[in-house]
């Protein structure tokens, strides 16, 4: 303990004689902790700690594969789906049912001042498979993931609304805009809800809606939207061992677009991607 103190003093007497040198070395020090801080935060939200979804230990993340392919010419994610892709799928797979899907983009909410939004497109079942309920409202019904274009309808997040709306109580539906568009408020998420995201989500809307959010979002060589689905524990610890699974009649031409002539599968890993678009 006695060399202890004397190293103390010494280095004490030592910082007195160099002022310059001590202020620095405290600055150092202060930065490299707090990047050291910044770096493990970052982490623990994109690898460690579980999004803030229900009983997010049984939802699985789907992608497609597509054997015999060696090059798929998309913009986006080559593991993701266009739209007539999701199409094809939700309507005429025979392995999964329930399936959840999602697309991020960037909006710009109009009003007095213009100010920059992140958005999920997503399927009606969405949140009944994330979250248990809303704070307000509802989330999207059948009819308005139907036709593209036909229900510019969305969800706020909680953050949004507090943040934007004062918290308003009577926020159900009345409009906001959206990229010059209006929607029409549906419903409000619970408090801390970000959807299939780390960073967190301000609006979502029906995945019918993503051309108006994303340019040529409905051609067949868009990557854009990505899958989920909940299934039980031992269900799900069996179909993330198979390498793939094929979700269409083999020797049919059900699959999607393009693809018909390819054996198409879909590929499942145990958890939910974690999205890092800007707010899956």
């Amino acid at each position: 303990m006695g060399v202890l103190l004397q190293d103390l003093r010494y280095s004490l007497r030592m910082l007195r004689k160099a002022p310059g040198f001590a202020i620095v070395a405290v600055i150092a020090l202060a930065f490299g902790i707090g990047v050291n801080g910044a770096i493990f935060t970052l982490l623990n939200a994109l690898a460690l700690r579980p999004l803030p979804v229900k009983n997010s230990g049984e939802v699985v993340t789907v992608y497609q594969t597509i054997r015999g392919l060696k090059f798929r010419n998309v913009h986006g994610s080559r593991s993701y789906l266009s739209y007539p892709e999701y199409a094809a799928y939700r309507d005429q797979n025979h392995v999964f049912s329930g399936l959840a899907a999602y697309s991020a983009a960037k909006l710009t909410m109009g009003g007095p001042e213009a100010r920059p939004l992140t958005g999920f497109l997503t399927s009606c079942n969405y949140f009944p498979v994330l979250t248990g309920s809303l704070t307000l409202g509802r989330g999207f019904l059948p009819e308005e993931c139907g036709p593209p274009g036909a229900s510019p309808v969305v969800v706020l997040s909680h953050a949004l609304w507090k943040r934007q709306f004062a918290a308003d109580l009577g926020i159900l539906g009345k409009s906001i805009v959206l990229n010059r568009d209006s929607y029409t408020i549906v419903g409000v998420g619970p408090e801390g809800f970000a959807g299939a995201s780390v960073l967190g989500a301000d609006v979502w809307a029906p995945l019918s809606m993503q051309e108006q959010w994303i340019r040529d979002a409905f051609t067949q060589n868009d990557g854009s939207i990505g899958w989920m689905q909940k299934m039980p524990e031992g269900y799900r610890d069996a179909m993330t061992r198979e390498p793939s699974v094929t979700p269409f009649d083999r020797g049919s031409e059900a699959g999607p677009g393009p693809y018909q002539r390819f054996d198409v599968g879909m590929r499942v890993r145990a958890g939910l991607a974690r999205s890092r678009h800007g707010a899956f």
